[in-house]
């Protein structure tokens, strides 16, 4: 399934699974993996990110090594200013 949609001037459209998490180790895999072995893998996604908000356990390595982009919550910047 390759997708062919463009935005209206005229750019590929790409397509990015976020996903927020916290101190989820025990879950994370299982919610990462079926979306880069299934979406990604069919090109319908483009990329996963995981946003990791200052977990203390092991998401964000644990969502790196199932595929997923991990981006520190507190690094991300501000917030609607």
């Amino acid at each position: 399934m390759k997708r062919a949609s463009t935005t209206p001037l005229g750019a590929l459209a790409r397509v990015s699974v976020v996903i927020p998490a916290r101190n989820c180790s025990r879950t994370i895999q299982g919610v990462v993996t079926p979306v880069v072995e299934d979406l990604v893998a069919a090109g319908a996604v483009d990329e996963v990110v995981v946003v990791d908000h200052d977990s203390v356990d092991d998401t964000a390595s644990l969502a790196a090594g199932a595929g997923a982009r991990v981006i520190r919550f507190s690094a991300a910047g501000p917030i609607g200013e």
